[in-house]
């Protein structure tokens, strides 16, 4: 996990999950018989119904982790995902017309693993989810694909149907297998094939809310790069983040990573906000800030979101959470009316980027 090393996250957002204290019963109740009925009926209501639900479902496609074009693993990757999946309640579209609408002229240049771009497309070619994904090369011929699916009607990732997959180009057809198997398009082995049930949306408000949240604007000129420039760092090593966007704002930070635990690296404790100025370059932390930023367990892909919004992200539990109040009480002075989700308009961008973490290597003696 990414540390933030001098300073004290009253906020920091380890885990999501909750543990709920529940006192033993001093004589254990007879089984409930009508209940299990219930559920089991309500089970199978279910799963009919995710049947009978046609998923729309257009794939974008892999492109390369770093250079975010095409190469042919990448493409291969693509074939082998496309053809891996057999979820029963999937339409996919004619790839052919997917890819007039991402080779056309005009869109040829965009990023479209970027998740703007990705909704931008989406309605292009009518599909009410998208999918896409990364592919990476480690050491030697070790691969990390990377993929997720985006709901292009309400701009959210569905995060539950995200996955990671380390592999090797020897076992490339098997590694997108177990690819689609992890995001839910593919039964497992000796599985009959079944419906994908999507996820429902994460509740207005809450960390998972930002942590899914798409931009709804279109394609946006925003970067973030690691600096050092790489994809993979090392246990104990330092590491910085270079954003640049194409209007202004306030920047704000996330670490998620390979357990789901999400830290807020900006703003923090120190800096209460980060102001972005229109296509100049940040880079968080910079040496003259008090604070560093540096990897340690545990190892896995982690991501970084980042966004840019008119004005500063609250991001729920952190450790400016209370500040929310004051921003809705100038919205409502100004503008007459309350706006809990600062996320919901289009006056905002975000961009998310993926490495790798692993252990030092050990020194023999």
């Amino acid at each position: 996990m990414i540390k933030l090393l001098l300073i004290l996250f009253a906020g920091l957002l380890g885990s999501t999950a909750i543990e709920l204290d529940q006192a033993p019963d001093a004589v254990p109740p007879p089984p409930d018989t009508t209940a299990a009925v219930k559920n089991a009926l309500s089970e199978e209501k279910k799963a009919r119904a995710a049947q009978d639900q046609k998923i729309n479902l257009a794939v974008l496609g892999f492109t390369d982790l770093t250079t975010g074009k095409k190469t042919p693993i990448s493409m291969a990757v693509t074939t082998l995902v496309l053809d891996a999946i057999d979820a029963t309640n999937i339409t996919l579209l004619e790839r052919e017309n997917v890819a007039k609408i991402i080779e056309a002229q005009e869109f040829a240049e965009l990023d479209i693993t970027e998740d703007g771009v990705g909704m931008f497309l989406g309605r292009l070619v009518d599909a009410r989810y998208i999918l896409m994904g990364t592919v990476g090369q480690l050491e030697g011929r070790q691969l990390v694909i990377s993929a997720r699916i985006v709901d292009v009607a309400t701009g959210e990732i569905v995060d539950d149907h995200r996955a990671t997959v380390i592999g090797f180009l020897s076992s490339l057809k098997a590694d997108a297998r177990k690819l689609a198997v992890e995001m839910g398009l593919r039964a497992a082995d000796g599985m009959s094939p079944g419906p994908l049930q999507l996820h429902p949306r994460a509740i207005p408000g809450t960390v998972e809310s930002v942590v899914r949240a798409v931009p709804r604007g279109g394609p946006v000129e925003m970067e973030i790069v690691p600096d050092p420039d790489k994809t993979i760092f090392l246990e104990g090593e330092a590491m910085a983040f270079k954003v640049r966007s194409d209007r202004d704002g306030y920047l704000t930070m996330l670490a998620i990573g390979p357990t789901g635990g999400i830290t807020v690296l900006a703003p923090n404790s120190h800096m209460r906000s980060v102001p972005v100025v229109k296509d100049q370059a940040i880079l968080l932390p910079s040496p003259d800030m008090p604070f560093t930023v540096r990897v340690e367990p545990p190892f896995g892909v982690h991501r970084i979101k980042a966004f840019v919004t008119p004005e500063p992200l609250i991001v729920p539990g952190s450790f400016d959470d209370r500040r929310s109040e004051l921003l809705e009480l100038a919205r409502d002075a100004s503008l007459g009316t309350s706006q809990n989700d600062p996320l919901d308009n289009t006056d905002w961008t975000c961009r998310e980027i993926a490495f790798i973490t692993e252990a030092a290597p050990k020194i023999e003696e």
